[in-house]
């Protein structure tokens, strides 16, 4: 088991190894108090590749985390950025949090 202590601050990496972000924290639903997403940092590419137009500001995105492979050094996803761009994985994160900065998904 990881904490979302530990995950923080890691790379996110493609199946193909491109790097999609870096993870900023978790987001949880509070009903059954199970992780539902990663909140993450997009890189540059991954944010222009998934349709965010380039700012000044960093894009915070969630991604499920069903699509998760593995975390190591890195987390690895088991999806393309091709394959992110089409089933829109990556969203917005939701509005609401808990004390603390941790999102929850309601």
């Amino acid at each position: 088991m990881v904490s979302a202590d530990e995950v923080s601050g890691r790379k996110v990496v493609s199946l193909k190894g491109d790097e999609i972000g870096e993870i900023k924290d978790v987001v949880f639903n509070i009903k059954d108090w199970k992780v539902t997403h990663l909140k993450m940092k997009l890189s540059n590419k991954a944010a222009v590749s998934l349709g965010y137009k380039k700012t000044f500001g960093s894009y915070d995105v969630c991604m499920p985390v069903d699509v998760v492979s593995s975390v190591g050094d890195a987390v690895t996803i088991n999806k393309t950025l091709l394959d992110l761009i089409a089933n829109e994985e990556v969203k917005e994160c939701p509005a609401k949090t808990l004390h603390g900065g941790i999102n929850v998904g309601l």
